[in-house]
């Protein structure tokens, strides 16, 4: 069902066929009359000034209009019983006139009517104006939207011709629009004289549309025709026959409309001028459309209903859903790439620095025991020892970076030499042997006078050696040990009393 739409048409329109004549003597027909024009004083290309109203006193004398639409209300003055009102050939009893109002009828079927207004008494009848309530296709819209288009485009230049519109014959362009004896007023507007001169328009996303002009002495009939047709009734006319001529000149004029449009159709329009003689002109400057657009919509003319379709709401809702995996994916990405530059369980790697000499010792539980180089080591815990490390290997060790403690490889972290036992003689350059760690205390001398570190520590020749500083073992080994001495071996503890007095 369309929406409910009104709309006003003034009496100066050519929408609205007067009988016998629109415009003359009262006695014989209707007059335009002008509350600030005088008749009396009446001259060619005046303007019609203040309110206007069609008058007549004759007795037959018709206003007949058709509109599509469900009520309709004619203003003016008459007395009561002056005139009957016919609506689809059919006279309604009581038109249910009131001060102002002749007529009002309402209820109608949404369709095509024909309302017809007719004099049956030798009385002053007056018409000022109708309004109509019509249907848009609205689609559920609750504003429907204007928009005016005009034969002419100004885009910071000159006029230029509007494209929408197409022409045959002869038009003129006039894009100053004066109008009127002193042409102080202006009305742009395209006008022709020439007998069947066409202007074609084609529109979309149109429930309604109004095309305005002028009214004048001068001005004559046209007809309209639309593609395609409205829905009407089987037998109605596609093309009317209209005229705009006036006495007085009357600007924005409704010279044709049309209502109850789809909007989802393209409609094609067509305006021929039909004037000859004395009223050969026609003139038109610009149209009105309403569209009844639905709600949160620009579709380009297609009909949809309000709200978003099933479909449209899987889509943004599965277009959500990709967009969430996307982040997710990427932001594993990066932390996957994060973790193989930086992996937080990755210790730094070795790198050489300056060689400097260290203040602090550390024992084989790799606790700082001490910072002088000559310290008796703390006494150790006896237990079993497993070979002795390689030179090389207790090197790299102390070599490592002193910021991060490396776990010893053996159960001894010094490659010392194996103690001495007593009366045996020890080979110094003998291999280490395994050995039972002693809580014998001993002095570590620490050797400063090596040059700096290098990666090849395990030489085997006589050349200074590099690296780190060497931890040697100092032992008081007493006089060397000689087999033809005589020698008498004493216990630990003796002393000379022992012997005396014997």
């Amino acid at each position: 069902m369309p929406t409910p739409y009104n709309i006003t048409i003034s009496d100066d329109s050519p929408t609205l066929t007067y009988s016998p004549y629109r415009d003359g003597p009262l006695t014989g027909g209707w007059n335009l009359t002008c509350s600030g024009s005088d008749d009396s004083t009446y001259s060619p290309q005046n303007f019609c000034v203040g309110s206007s109203s069609h008058r007549t006193s004759y007795t037959g004398a018709s206003i007949s209009l058709q509109f599509e639409g469900t009520a309709a209300y004619i203003y003016g003055t008459a007395p009561a019983g002056s005139y009957v009102l016919q609506v689809d050939n059919n006279i309604v009893s009581s038109p249910n006139s009131s001060p102002g109002l002749l007529a009002r009828v309402e209820g109608l079927t949404y369709a095509l009517h024909t309302v017809v207004l007719n004099v049956t008494q030798s009385t002053m009848v007056s018409f000022s104006e109708v309004v109509l309530t019509v249907g848009l296709d609205t689609d559920g819209s609750s504003a429907p939207k204007n928009r005016t288009i005009g034969p002419f485009t100004v885009d910071g230049g000159p006029p230029t011709e509007n494209p929408l519109f197409s022409y045959s014959g002869t038009w003129i362009s006039d894009y100053s629009g004066e109008i009127g004896v002193t042409g102080t007023t202006l009305y742009p507007r395209r006008h022709t004289s020439q007998q069947g001169a066409t202007v074609t328009f084609t529109l979309n996303e149109t429930s309604a549309f109004f095309v305005y002009g002028l009214v004048n002495l001068d001005l004559g009939p046209f007809t309209v025709g639309i593609q395609p047709p409205p829905a009407q009734p089987a037998g109605a006319p596609v093309t009317t026959t209209f005229n705009s001529s006036s006495r007085w000149i009357s600007l924005d004029q409704v010279m044709y409309w049309q209502s109850g449009l789809d909007r989802s159709k393209q409609y094609t329009v067509t305006i021929t001028n039909q004037g000859t003689g004395d009223a050969p002109w026609f003139d038109f400057s610009h149209i009105d459309v309403i569209d009844g657009e639905p709600n949160g919509s620009s579709n380009g003319g297609l009909n949809h209903k309000q709200g978003l379709s099933k479909g449209a709401i899987g889509g943004i809702i599965a277009g959500a859903v990709a967009l969430v995996l996307v982040l997710l994916a990427l932001f594993l990405t990066r932390k996957r790439i994060k973790r193989t530059i930086y992996p937080e369980e990755q210790a730094p790697s070795k790198q050489y620095v300056d060689y400097m000499p260290p203040t602090l010792s550390q024992d084989d539980s790799n606790q700082v025991y001490g910072s002088l180089p000559y310290e008796t080591t703390p006494m150790l815990p006896t237990r079993t020892s497993q070979s002795s490390p390689q030179p090389s290997t207790q090197q790299a060790m102390l070599y490592a970076a002193p910021s991060v403690p490396q776990a010893p490889v053996t159960n001894n972290t010094l490659s010392l030499p194996r103690p001495p036992v007593p009366g045996q003689y020890t080979n110094p350059s003998a291999s280490p042997m395994p050995y039972t760690h002693s809580n014998q205390g001993s002095l570590v001398a620490l050797s400063w006078n090596e040059e700096q570190g290098s990666n090849n520590i395990a030489m085997t020749d006589d050349r200074p050696r590099k690296g780190p500083p060497r931890i040697v073992q100092e032992e008081d080994a007493g006089g060397v040990f000689s087999p033809s001495e005589n020698v008498v071996r004493l216990p630990p503890g003796y002393q000379d009393s022992w012997v005396q007095g014997r």
